[in-house]
């Protein structure tokens, strides 16, 4: 028989929802198997929150067990009640129930302290239940039922009721306090979300070190600007315009450096002529400071992130200034309750001249961010802009149309600059006299102080540089050096001469050749490089580097990468000067001869160095790729690292661009380029693979292919290496999609499918022996048709290229416009939703930053290519009918369309009116392999499947090759016995070796 007894049965009620374990004890009677059976309806929620999780019993539980279970015998063997004992059982039986892996409250004070308690408790009524047991005669246990023991038993019931009440208030205090720590974890994690959000704002950009600023200078200049950010009704940009040298940059940087002190951002971004010429940085930068700054800001920038997280991977600056720095501003100058008016934000640019690079005004870079600045300019007075930069004639342009500020640093001597630059000459000899035991501690003399003051003529820069000399050797010779001869006060190019032919007064011509190599080449190269590194580029000892580094130290900025730390020093060495045109130009103290840099010339040098280069250091499968199932997104970037260190991964992405700028005529070393396109092309394809840059390779080549009649060649190898190049140019073009997607099938995919004419296959194809080949369907020639590229979902209406020829652009039936890379087929943009109907036509811009599209919904859009968005108030309505052809002006202001409805309009690109008409009349993994080989014979079967984009995969997904377009439809399979068509095609995998036995194809 089974008895089961609930402990609600015999308690006071409460309210129970949840299932309580139960107690189970069977016992053997004469007439029957008895099972007694403890059990409880219903636990409070808060009690059954925590038991629920509890594990085992502690000790104390066989007791309970024992008394529970000798209870039970009795009882049924006596058929008698007693609830009083009911109760006090009941109430051990939760005691227990609450002290299951009590270890897990070990840091609830309360809760410990209940649960010592309770064992006591525990104690004292297994006592009493025990006082006439002797642990053998289980009849005296009935002795618990006499009378006498009444009063006890209802003192332990109260003692356990006592106990739950503390339990259950430690469990209320404890679920508070989790629930406390709950909510600020969930707070946490919600801040680690922005902040994932927020480093994708935050762009990747080497940080310069700011220039040297004493405490103490320039305090006029510095308050007069700091009281103009307190105005909210002063224009809000302030220009800051002087020549080279006048101390602008150390002026913006103090700025930043004094509104961070005082609570108040201060975001600054400088320019450079070699690094971060790209405006999107500048505006990137900006937004994330004030995101990071204001929660607001945050609140807008990490929706937006959420909404689109690869926002980033096509946006312009122009875009990135509007959505994420000009339209937040906008919406939040209504509600300036919320931040007071002191921590409003203050934005510092800094050497604006030097954005675009080398190209200067005439870069679109630069353009850009002249046309930020404007709109800068009818945002609130109370978001304030500084600008520092030279006097150059497209930014005074600029500033001139606008409401602003203007402040001269000047070259004159004033009261204020000369004590400044005073007090800075003291702290520099101060510092050189601590840092050097032997000089007394009175070096130099007052009168040289002021000599020197007075000769810097207003110019910090021609005091830092002359500091930087001495402290370089200090001494008297030094100083004599600077004091000495007839140096015009102020000139920091005649101090720059002074520096050069002083330090290198001993040089023999080598190291004087030396010097050229590497300055030109810190002056053309498009990205920065330490010592160590341009050595290696420019095949040079580092200790030559070193030594010609040691020479420049007082005018390069501290630290590696190697950079000088002011611009005019470039324009020095490149002959370019800030005088007026009028200025009579005395060549005695301009940049010697064989100091001076040649860009061009430099060009050509680094080319030819980077070739040498390329040719020691390229190998096959540089990268040790194991399996060929590997595609290129999913190497560890340290892995290509380390087998591509910078100076090789400079070379083999930036020399088309190098040769490009050499001078037209120029003789490059042509053993170089004739061991770099007979032995290492294919090796340097592999390399732009693992890299990401397959895209530069076929621009490249045709650089060179321009280059290549004027070297110093016979006509025969001119020819030869000719024909190489136009080759490889098709190559390229043709496989650049499985260069790009795996780097291996180079040598598995492209060699094989390559055509017989094929100048590249021939030379380099009898080299790899273990690969497949086709039996049947090898073209004879390239075919026109190059890349077939395959996206839109129905009929392709128009197709158009961007002027630079990198670019195409698509419209479709299926409503979409899409954007192309030319050269590897791959997604650029899109697609570019909006409108309702076909698009039937497709432009680009002059500039190639605008599309514009037609469409059969009788509209017409214009789109910025890098988001995907219309950029007007468009769309243009006016045709009543499909539009079927649109196209952009020579100069980009304007769109022209026709339509179905018999009419041509000119439209305003910037207002969306019409000016004149009407004119009537994935795969992101590394796929598991199967083993350590996998021959290809036994991979390629009737189950492997070819993707829309030409990959041949195994079942698991794997890479097996890749097929031209042409051979698609008319591929054998092995189980085929034949297949008509065109390009028939049948493949020989007798000797092929594929996945991890793929590197078996470079031995020899």
């Amino acid at each position: 028989m089974e008895i089961t007894l609930y402990y609600e049965d015999f308690t006071e009620k409460r309210e129970r929802t949840s299932i309580l374990s139960e107690h189970e004890y069977e016992y053997d009677h004469e007439r029957a198997k008895v099972t007694v059976m403890f059990t409880s309806k219903r636990l409070d929620i808060q009690r059954s929150s925590i038991l629920d999780r509890i594990g085992k019993l502690k000790g104390i539980l066989k007791t309970a067990v024992d008394v529970g279970g000798a209870y039970g015998k009795k009882f049924e063997e006596q058929n008698q009640e007693n609830g009083d004992m009911l109760d006090l059982l009941t109430g051990m039986s939760e005691v227990v129930q609450y002290t299951f892996d009590i270890d897990q409250f070990a840091t609830v004070a309360q809760l410990k302290t209940v649960i010592d308690e309770a064992e006591a408790v525990m104690q004292e009524a297994t006592d009493l239940i025990f006082k006439h047991d002797d642990g053998s005669n289980p009849e005296e246990i009935l002795s618990i039922l006499r009378p006498e023991d009444q009063t006890k038993i209802q003192e332990l019931k109260l003692k356990i009721a006592r106990f739950q009440q503390k339990f259950d208030r430690g469990v209320t205090r404890s679920a508070e306090n989790v629930e406390i720590i709950k909510a600020r974890f969930e707070n946490l994690e919600s801040k680690q979300e922005e902040y994932t959000y927020l480093r994708k704002l935050a762009p990747h950009r080497t940080k310069l070190d700011p220039p040297r600023y004493l405490e103490g200078t320039r305090e006029d200049i510095l308050a007069t600007i700091i009281e103009w950010t307190n105005y909210s009704d002063a224009p809000n940009i302030i220009w800051i315009r002087g020549y080279p040298g006048t101390g602008k940059s150390a002026i913006a940087f103090a700025l930043a450096a004094e509104l961070e002190r005082s609570h108040r951002m201060g975001a600054i971004f400088a320019f450079d002529r070699k690094y971060e010429t790209n405006p999107s940085v500048l505006w990137r930068h900006f937004a994330f400071c004030l995101a990071r700054e204001y929660p607001n800001c945050r609140d807008h920038v990490v929706a937006t992130l959420k909404r689109n997280p690869s926002v980033f991977t096509n946006m312009t600056a122009t875009e990135i200034f509007h959505q994420f720095v000009a339209d937040p501003l906008q919406q939040w100058d209504a509600s300036f309750a919320n931040i007071p008016r002191g921590r409003l934000p203050v934005l510092v640019i800094d050497a604006l001249d030097e954005c675009g690079g080398l190209d200067g005004p005439s870069s679109q870079a630069r353009k850009d961010v002249l046309s930020h600045v404007a709109e800068w300019a009818t945002l609130s007075s109370c978001f304030k802009l500084i600008i520092t930069s030279r006097v150059e004639d497209d930014i005074d342009h600029t500033f001139t149309n606008i409401r602003h500020l203007t402040l001269h640093i000047g070259t004159g001597v004033s009261s204020e600059s000369s004590q400044d630059i005073q007090r800075y000459i003291e702290y520099r000899f101060d510092k050189i006299v601590k840092a050097n035991l032997g000089l007394p501690s009175n070096w130099p003399a007052k009168d040289v102080v002021d000599s020197l003051t007075s000769r810097a003529s207003g110019m910090f820069i021609w005091a830092a540089t002359a500091l930087n000399y001495i402290e370089d050797v200090p001494g008297d010779d030094r100083l004599d050096d600077i004091q000495g001869g007839t140096l015009p006060p102020g000139d920091v190019h005649a101090l720059y001469r002074q520096v050069l032919t002083k330090s290198s007064s001993k040089w023999r011509p080598q190291e004087h050749a030396n010097f050229v190599d590497l300055v030109g080449a810190i002056v053309v190269t498009r990205m920065s490089l330490t010592a160590a590194e341009f050595a290696r580029l420019l095949d040079m000892k580092e200790t030559a580097v070193v030594n010609i580094c040691n020479m420049l130290r007082p005018v390069l900025a501290n630290g590696d990468p190697i950079r000088f730390s002011h611009q005019s020093f470039v324009d020095f060495l490149l002959g370019h000067t800030d005088r007026s045109a009028t200025d009579p130009v005395n060549d005695e103290l301009s940049c010697p001869e064989t100091f001076r840099i040649d860009p061009a010339v430099a060009h050509r040098r680094l080319t030819e160095s980077m070739f040498q280069l390329m040719n020691k250091s390229l190998r096959f499968n540089i990268c040790d790729i194991e399996s060929s199932f590997v595609r290129n997104a999913v190497l560890p970037r340290s892995q290509v690292e380390k087998a591509i260190d910078r100076p090789l991964s400079y070379a083999c992405r930036f020399w088309g661009f190098h040769v490009e700028q050499t001078r037209h005529g120029t003789n490059l070393a042509s053993s170089n380029v004739t061991v770099f396109l007979r032995e290492k092309l294919l090796f340097w394809l592999e390399a732009l693979g693992v890299l990401g840059a397959v895209n530069v390779a076929a621009a490249a080549l045709t650089c060179l292919g321009a280059k290549l009649p004027v070297l110093g060649h016979t006509e025969q190898a001119v020819e030869e290496d000719l024909n190489i190049v136009k080759d490889a140019i098709k190559f390229v073009q043709y496989f650049a999609p499985a260069i790009a997607k795996s780097a291996p099938h180079i040598y598995m995919s492209c060699l094989p499918f390559a055509p017989r004419s094929s100048t590249v296959a021939n030379l380099y194809g009898p080299r790899f022996g273990s690969a497949m080949s086709l039996q049947r369907g090898k073209l004879q020639n390239w075919p026109v048709k190059q890349t077939v590229i395959r996206g839109h979902n129905t009929i392709v209406t128009r197709v158009a290229f961007s002027h630079d020829g990198k670019r195409i652009v698509s419209s479709s039936l299926d409503k979409t416009i899409r954007m192309w890379d030319a050269e590897t087929g791959q997604t650029v943009a899109g697609p570019f939703n909006g409108h309702t109907d076909e698009v039937t036509s497709v432009a680009f811009s002059p500039d190639g930053k605008r599309v514009v599209s037609g469409s059969s919904d009788e509209t017409i859009r214009v789109w910025d290519v890098e988001i995907g968005r219309t950029t007007v108030a468009g769309p243009f309505n006016g045709h009543t009918d499909c539009v079927n052809f649109v196209a952009f002006s020579p100069d980009g202001k304007r769109v022209v369309s026709g339509s179905d409805d018999k009419t041509i309009r000119i439209w305003d690109v910037e207002t969306a009116q019409t000016m004149a008409g009407l004119f009537n009349g994935q795969e992101n993994q590394i796929p598991h392999a199967q083993g350590p080989h996998h021959p290809f014979r036994s991979i390629f079967t009737h189950q492997s499947v070819l993707d829309e984009h030409g990959w041949m995969k195994d079942p698991a997904g794997q890479l097996l090759f890749w097929v031209p377009s042409l051979h698609r439809l008319s591929l054998h399979r092995p189980s085929n016995v034949t297949v008509c068509g065109r390009n028939e095609t049948r493949l020989d995998v007798s000797k092929a070796v594929f996945g991890y036995d793929w590197g078996v194809l470079g031995a020899p």
